[in-house]
């Protein structure tokens, strides 16, 4: 397994360990657009303050592959990072702990 997959792996774990609650369920793709619209309006007209649970950036963020390698950045402008990806992993946990996410 290389690199890129295993980062795949390790980061859908900690999605699942640390964000998601209840269980995964598959929805229709048509589903979700107008579940997110029903829940901003809801909001809305309720004058509820704070964020709806689901908005369209958050499905958009979530639907979109947030995976960019860096091997043509180490090989051509020799680029090191400063914290390895688990290191940054266990990072974005405490900081999303310190937010009150987790």
């Amino acid at each position: 397994m290389d690199y890129s997959e295993h980062r795949k792996l390790f980061f859908r774990k900690y999605i699942n360990d640390n964000i998601l609650i209840h269980q995964r369920k598959e929805v229709k793709q048509r589903t979700v657009p107008c579940s997110i619209w029903l829940m901003e309006k809801f909001y809305s007209n309720l004058s509820i303050k704070g964020k709806p649970l689901l908005t369209r950036m958050a499905a958009e963020l979530f639907g979109t592959n947030q995976g960019f390698p860096i091997e043509k950045a180490r090989r051509e402008l020799g680029y090191k990072p400063n914290v390895d990806f688990y290191e940054g992993m266990d990072n974005v946990k405490i900081w999303l702990h310190q937010i009150g996410l987790t």
